[in-house]
């Protein structure tokens, strides 16, 4: 039989099994603000950056909306070694449930987060003052005067931890992380039990203790010159969602989006940026026929751009296991199976 004459893989198969789910969808985010709840994480180190897939399709999408000078030094290094600000989540919400915002220094070229100075100064000289103040000028929570601290004015029914504490939990190698929501504040809630009378005010809150936050990075003698400026904020879900695989690309987009509606601002999303990767898994059901297999099942995996008009096929399995997405990239590139598609 001459080559050409090989039947094809797919002949006279009619592939019955769809399955449709996502467990990517990423933004980018010009402030804090873009969440309707924070929590803020104090253990960075317990949590990694972003890493295998993830990492592949963020680097690879996000640079053209950032700055020239950001877009030269950003590399699959910067959102490794990305810090883990906190979750978008109620303080009474279950931890590590819900969207994760990442701060990216593009211009750094080492991993910090376990690093016991930066901890330090990160914690206790950046974050905390600027979470502090914004809350204090807000009139939104009750402030008492504190004398035994030159450095804290006032003090709030619930403050951050200071990083001494945090700094003992890294020495001792503990594993639980520590978070915090403060200050102790909630919206009055209305007849359906949901808050949101002081959305507004909330945000500016947390849009001047971002911008404070940028200010302290820049140029701060006690952080490496540059190394720590123009940092990006990006928030990024890697929970498992099953979709209807008879959805359009439309009506996934808009339900994730929904979804996401819940908890982030969508005033302070980089307009264009919101992504969510689709996996379809295409073939025969199995099959016994008297012992003997009816059908040979052929699988494939395809991760669609939602978001945009460019989808990106993958010919071959990825594993589903955390561990072995640090290695992805390195798979592609050994298994060639990288193929681009454009779809309307």
């Amino acid at each position: 039989m001459h080559e050409t004459e090989i039947p094809s893989i797919v002949a006279n198969t009619h592939p019955e099994q769809e399955d449709c789910s996502t467990e990517l969808c990423y933004a980018l985010a010009s402030s804090l603000a873009v969440a309707k709840r924070l929590t803020w994480e104090q253990t960075p180190w317990l949590f990694p950056g972003i890493h295998g897939r993830a990492n592949w399709h963020i680097h690879g999408d996000i640079y053209r909306f950032l700055p020239a000078h950001v877009r030269r030094s950003l590399r699959p290094e910067s959102l490794a070694q990305a810090l883990y600000f906190g979750e978008a989540r109620a303080e009474d919400d279950p931890p590590n449930t819900h969207l994760r915002l990442y701060v990216v220094f593009p211009h750094l070229s080492r991993p910090v987060v376990h690093l016991k100075d930066f901890i330090n100064i990160w914690h206790d000289a950046i974050v905390a003052p600027a979470f502090n103040q914004a809350w204090e000028d807000s009139d939104l929570v009750d402030l008492y005067p504190n004398s035994k601290s030159k450095s804290a004015l006032f003090l709030h029914d619930t403050m951050a931890h200071r990083a001494i504490g945090i700094l003992k939990h890294l020495e001792n190698g503990r594993r639980h992380a520590l978070s915090e929501h403060w200050p102790a504040f909630h919206d009055p809630k209305d007849e359906q039990g949901r808050e949101g009378r002081f959305s507004d005010k909330r945000a500016e809150i947390l849009d001047e203790a971002w911008k404070s936050i940028k200010g302290m990075l820049k140029d701060n003698p006690l952080l490496p010159k540059g190394e720590f400026e123009d940092p990006i904020l990006l928030i990024v879900d890697q929970s498992r969602v099953d979709m209807n695989a008879d959805m359009s690309p439309q009506q996934k987009y808009q339900a994730i989006g929904r979804n996401w509606d819940r908890w982030i601002d969508s005033r302070y999303l980089v307009r264009g940026s919101f992504k969510v990767i689709v996996e379809t898994t295409l073939g025969e059901k199995f099959k016994l026929v008297r012992g003997q297999l009816g059908g040979v099942e052929k699988k494939r995996k395809v991760e669609a751009y939602v978001g945009g008009a460019v989808k990106r096929a993958r010919l071959a399995k990825i594993e589903e296991d955390q561990e072995e997405m640090v290695n992805y990239d390195e798979k592609c590139m050994m298994s060639g199976a990288l193929q681009q598609v454009v779809v309307d």
